[in-house]
């Protein structure tokens, strides 16, 4: 499994992200982290951005796992619920990025 996250946007225009990939994590880290995946239940690629929203903070999640490859696109306005502890913790380990 790998996961890309990236976070932009905001006030500020930060960008913050972090690639985490099973091979090269501790196996309590990635049982957590495959979990978070699994009960997050977007199996395909989905995307929510509020037209409006100004200097909100905007996240992109790239998965490939063995369910295939998806992209989640989605704003602070429109995190779907369920994606929000995956979320907390792909925050938790990010850093700054260049931007891709």
């Amino acid at each position: 499994m790998k996961v890309k996250f990236r976070q932009s946007g905001g006030i500020a225009g930060q960008h913050e992200g972090c690639d985490l990939n099973a091979s090269e994590m501790e196996a309590g880290e990635f049982r957590q982290l495959a979990d978070l995946v699994r009960r997050c239940r977007m199996r395909e690629s989905f995307e929510s951005l509020s037209p409006d929203a100004r200097d909100q903070l905007e996240y992109m999640i790239e998965i490939d796992d063995e369910d295939g490859s998806r992209r989640l696109v989605f704003d602070e306005l429109n995190v779907p619920e369920s994606c929000e502890k995956l979320l907390d913790f792909l925050r938790k380990r990010s850093k700054w990025v260049p931007l891709d």
